[in-house]
């Protein structure tokens, strides 16, 4: 009897268990789903879904496109009504053929011939509104919208690879503060032997505050970048977010670019031109110098930047030999652990600045690869900076 109570209890508990654990998933599985994880080459097509701007853009053109189409159709319809209305006439007799005052000037104008004139009239203004929607420049209209897409996209990369910059950047501060946090309890032990002064350890106490207001803000600029993210996207500016890693550029890419080559068939593309060429020639040409200096712009802009990731590598194989030899001075006991953390800490920091340094290439290669396609990139040369140029553009 006990044996059956303790079984029927033991079932009763496992019921429960698994009606409860399919729920517990269930909603690991919802919290999961409401965080949009956002890769660097999602972010063209998310714009074109979700970005207010962006959307208008697209269905200005495909409603201008329609409207054309319909207006269209309903003009052939009419000059096909009033053809089938003026042979019907003719072939049933209700309507004479008009009279040709060219051959006899003199002859007197009937009702027939006023009625003829009224519907040729009417034939030659529907063919007049035909001609004028055929001439309607809906490639402009396409290439404005395209334009206004492509800045927006731009412009979220550009937030993208300063959200990721600022992460470094984060990390970068926090291990100086921690290390001196470290020297921070070094000083109070030599303060209370009296082998350093007060004056000093108040120093440390200032740096550490300071750094930490760093990170604040730092991290304050961050949110900033993930708000603006979502509320391009037309999201709520806290929903959750997830963005991901920044692409890395062969450097292949950079050194064997050809920039004649690439701007000579580039400038066809590139959208000032285009919506200026039906200007007059000063603007168009205008238009085209400002393009070129740009373009060229762009290109040295990437090269600077993968020479600066050059030097950054160089100081890291210093920076980690310097460390290595450290390790073996502290195993020796020549060196305090004071001393070995501030050699590792600088090997740290230096490997984030090499990660940078990689942000910094990527971003300015994915300029020149807009310049490219038409589409001069301002303030895109900037990645490692603490956030300078990554504000969202109005219109988002």
């Amino acid at each position: 009897m006990k044996n059956r109570k303790r079984l029927t209890l033991i079932f009763c508990l496992l019921l429960v268990g698994l009606l409860a654990f399919p729920n517990c998933l269930w909603a690991d599985a919802r919290s999961e789903e409401d965080i949009m994880k956002v890769e660097f080459s999602e972010i063209g097509p998310l714009v074109q879904i979700y970005n207010l701007t962006a959307k208008e853009a697209i269905d200005g053109v495909e409603d201008a496109e329609e409207a054309q189409d319909d207006a269209l159709r309903a003009i052939n319809a009419a000059i096909d009504s009033l053809n089938f209305l003026i042979q019907g006439a003719l072939k049933s007799g209700s309507l004479q053929p008009p009279t040709d005052f060219v051959a006899n000037p003199m002859a007197p104008v009937t009702q027939d011939d006023l009625f003829y004139t009224l519907l040729n009239a009417q034939l030659q203004s529907l063919n007049q509104q035909k001609r004028s929607l055929l001439n309607t420049d809906l490639d402009k209209l396409e290439t404005q919208s395209d334009m206004v897409v492509d800045t927006i996209t731009s412009s979220l990369e550009t937030i993208y690879i300063s959200y990721n910059s600022l992460g470094r950047q984060l990390d970068l501060l926090k291990a100086q503060k921690k290390l001196a946090e470290t020297q921070l309890s070094a000083l109070e032990v030599q303060t209370e032997l009296g082998m350093t002064t007060a004056i000093m350890l108040k120093k440390t106490e200032n740096e550490i505050w300071s750094l930490d207001n760093s990170i604040q803000q730092l991290e304050r600029t961050r949110q900033t970048l993930k708000e603006q993210f979502n509320l391009a996207l037309s999201r709520e500016f806290d929903d959750p977010l997830e963005i991901g890693e920044v692409p890395r550029v062969m450097r292949s890419k950079i050194v064997t670019a050809d920039v004649e080559h690439d701007y000579n068939r580039a400038w066809e593309h590139s959208y000032e031109v285009i919506l200026n060429e039906d200007e007059d020639a000063e603007r168009e040409g205008d238009a085209l110098r400002k393009f070129r200096h740009g373009f060229y712009s762009a290109y040295q802009d990437m090269r600077d930047k993968q020479e600066a990731l050059e030097l950054e590598n160089a100081r890291l194989k210093t920076s980690e030999q310097d460390y290595e030899i450290a390790k073996l001075k502290h195993d020796l006991g020549l060196i305090s652990d004071l001393s070995l953390k501030t050699e590792e800490n600088n090997f740290l920091s230096q490997k984030i600045k090499v990660e940078l340094a990689k942000d910094a290439v990527f971003q300015a290669y994915n300029a020149y690869e807009w310049a490219k396609r038409g589409l001069i990139v301002s303030g895109g040369a900037s990645a490692s900076s603490s956030g300078s140029g990554s504000q969202a553009p109005g219109g988002f």
